[in-house]
Order: structure tokens, then sequence, then C-alpha cells
């Protein structure tokens, strides 16, 4: 067991791959012990037929060698996938990163009932979301078409539909985005996930030409927070206001977005195309001296 503690110890400090959610001490822990089983029950195994310590020794160190290559391999996957997904956040690299990752979708799509779709779903999702926040809604759409419901589970299903209707928010076509939105679970598990459909349902009520009835979903008080669903809340409202010709208000709701979320969040407004589209162009255009 100490072969595979000292191995997996080495190997960590080599690769210097950054896994979150696990301390390096409880990797090198957990890693350490199946190895050190690993290789106690290969020398058990030997010792049984060859009566001699070096053949021990020498099974030991290759059962550590071989899991330690899948482990290396799968770890350096892993962290490829997570640097993917990161260069879609930066407009330098988006172009890139979306090929790059559009063709490892296209190639690694699992079959159907195969135990990957867990994390195909997952790096397709997350692409999806950040592809349509740097306005490649194409993209987007072509990596959730290439998903299938029959493999997703509840929560997936859902976020699948949502960012599904995003993009054809984005495209303009409210009536598509009407059908994304019935893919979704009657009933959503998620709390959070099912709060984003909502607001997502209201973003098409206001294209669809009901401000009222959008308004009345996501409600005219905000709710303080700074996450996705409370941008996207402030967007309906926003056009709502606009659609309802009360231009101080449509105004003063586009001030708290730009405010809580950064004048890049104004996008938000502009595209999809919207009531209040005007109103943030107009405030993106005082980008000199101080905010009004």
């Amino acid at each position: 067991m100490a072969v595979g503690f000292l191995t997996t110890g080495v190997w960590l400090l080599v690769i210097r791959t950054p896994l979150r959610g696990l301390s390096l001490v409880r990797i090198w822990a957990t890693v350490g012990i199946a190895l050190g089983l690993l290789s106690a029950g290969g020398s058990l195994l030997v010792s049984r037929f060859v009566d001699s310590p070096w053949a021990s020794v020498t099974a030991s160190v290759a059962v550590d060698a071989l899991v330690l290559g899948v482990m290396v391999g799968r770890v350096r996957h892993l962290t490829w996938l997570r640097g993917e997904l990161a260069r879609l956040d930066r407009p330098e690299t988006r172009g890139a990163a979306a090929a790059a990752l559009l063709d490892w979708l296209d190639r690694e799509r699992p079959g159907p009932g195969e135990p990957r779709w867990g994390e195909y779903a997952t790096v397709a999702l997350v692409a999806s979301r950040k592809l349509l926040a740097g306005g490649r809604a194409k993209d987007a759409e072509r990596i959730l078409l290439g998903l299938s419901d029959a493999e997703l589970e509840n929560k997936e299903r859902a976020i699948r539909a949502n960012n599904l209707a995003v993009c054809y928010l984005h495209q303009e076509d409210p009536a598509r985005a009407r059908e994304a939105l019935e893919l979704a679970p009657s009933l959503v598990a998620d709390p959070a996930t099912a709060d984003m459909l909502q607001s997502t349902e209201a973003f098409v009520q206001v294209l669809e030409g009901n401000p009222r009835g959008a308004l009345h979903a996501v409600g005219e008080a905000p709710t303080g927070g700074t996450g996705e669903t409370s941008l996207t809340d402030d967007v309906v409202r926003s056009h709502c206001y606009a659609a309802l010709d009360d231009a101080g208000r449509a105004r003063e709701v586009a001030v708290r977005i730009r405010d809580r979320h950064g004048r890049e969040a104004l996008g938000n407004l502009i595209a999809p195309r919207g009531p209040a589209t005007d109103v943030a162009l107009e405030l993106m255009k005082r980008s000199d001296g101080p905010y009004r």
C-alpha cells in the first residue's frame, strides 16, 4: 500500500492538475488506498503461484503503473475540457474553443444507454450556455439538438429545453422558443432550474406581445439576487415596461441591470431584440463620465 501512496503523490505533483471539489490530501488518500489495495491483491495473487518476493513487488508496481496511467489520462482529459469551456468566456479564444468542443462533442457522442451520457450532457449544457452568452446561438443550437432527452435526467432535460428556447429567442423566433419550452418536464425537481424556465417563459411572452402576462410571471419587485435568473427577470421587466409605454421604469430597470451585473449585461436587452433594446443601446453609449 505504501507504493500506492508514494506513486500517487508523485504523479499528482508532476501533473499539477486543479481537481476542483476535492482537496489534494483527499485525492491522494483515496487513490492511494485504491492503488494500495490493488497492489496488495496483485501481490497476493502472484505469491500463490510464484515463491519470490521480487515477483510480488513487480506485480504491485505493474498494477500501480497501469491504474495510474488510466488516472492520469482521465485527469488530463477532464482538464482539457475544463480549459476549453473556460476559453469560451473570452472573446479572443471563443471561436477556437467552440470549434474544438463541437468537434469533441461530434466524436464522443455516446450511443443509446451508454453510461458516458452524464459527462457528455454536462459538457454540452455548460458549453451551450457559454456560447449563448457569447452570442453564438447557432453553435449552441447545434450542440443542444445533439442531445437526446431519453438519455437525460429531469434537471438536464429542463436545462436543455430552456437553453434551446433561448437559442430561438436570439434568432427572434418566439414560436420555436415556445415549442422548445414544451420539451421541458412538466415537473422540474430542481427549484433553481424551475425558476430559470419560468423566467424564459416570461421572456417568450414579452416577444409574443403579452407584456402584462410576462410582468405578472416575474413580478414587479426585484428579488435582490445577482444570479442568472435574477438578470433574466430584470431583462423581462425592462422589456415589459417599454412595451407598456413606461419608458422611465424601463430605463430604471436597465440601469439596475448595469449596476448589479455590469455594463456588458445590457447586451441581454439588445439580443434578443425587444421593446427595451433602444433603452439599452442608449445606456451603452454613455460610456464617458459618471452614470446617471
